[in-house]
């Protein structure tokens, strides 16, 4: 698509007034083509998903997007991995969530943004403003023992909220990653550093939660 292609799709987006699902991942947009985007989608009061993935939001990206959530009251579901919003980037989200401006989320995709302990300890005090949400993915950020203390904490709340029956099947937390830390005692308990070894690739991010989902629902 890239800018060119949004300035044509812009205009016409809030004349879809049911529009819901907003899919514009790898659209190749520049900040030019977000600013452009992001001055239009607060008129689409209707969307539950919104896809931008990879696209290059960075920090800015963030901050814009983090400025209009409180448009979408109904958002259920939002795609942001790969944007490399880094840490001041979660923080202004994190804000913006907190507020209760995405008291209904679901899901939130943050894969691959440079996120730090900083960045996760907000994001996971936000977040539990939305009592239903059910799927966090981190995979591939820089989250260390106290960002990972923070999220054992939001899945306990989770738990503690949940309710029998398939209403609401929990809150899972996917692809928690740690630097690796020869001292097993700097983790928060639940969370234990199995591997000795960097993973096939060479990444120095590795780890789970796995054994702190499994304290959780004991």
């Amino acid at each position: 698509m890239g800018d060119k292609g949004m300035q044509s799709l812009a205009p016409l987006l809030p004349r879809f007034e049911n529009l819901s699902h907003l899919d514009l991942r790898i659209a190749f947009l520049s900040q030019e083509g977000i600013s452009t985007l992001f001055s239009v989608l607060p008129q689409c009061r209707n969307i539950t998903h919104l896809n931008l993935g990879q696209n290059g939001l960075k920090t800015s990206g963030a901050a814009a997007l983090a400025k209009i959530l409180g448009h979408w009251p109904m958002l259920l579901n939002l795609e942001l991995d790969q944007n490399f919003i880094g840490d001041t980037g979660a923080k202004l989200l994190a804000e913006s969530i907190a507020r209760g401006e995405c008291s209904q989320l679901r899901s939130l995709n943050l894969e691959k943004n440079c996120i730090q302990d900083e960045g996760v300890k907000q994001l996971a005090e936000a977040l539990e403003q939305c009592s239903g949400l059910e799927h966090l993915n981190l995979k591939s950020n820089e989250i260390g023992a106290e960002g990972a203390e923070s999220l054992k904490e939001l899945m306990a709340l989770a738990h503690a909220r949940c309710r029998p029956g398939p209403a609401h099947a929990g809150l899972k937390i996917i692809g928690l990653r740690f630097k690796l830390d020869s001292d097993q005692s700097s983790f928060p308990a639940g969370i234990s550093n199995r591997d000795s070894q960097y993973p096939q690739g060479g990444s120095p991010w590795h780890g789970a939660l796995e054994e702190a989902e499994r304290e959780a629902v004991e």
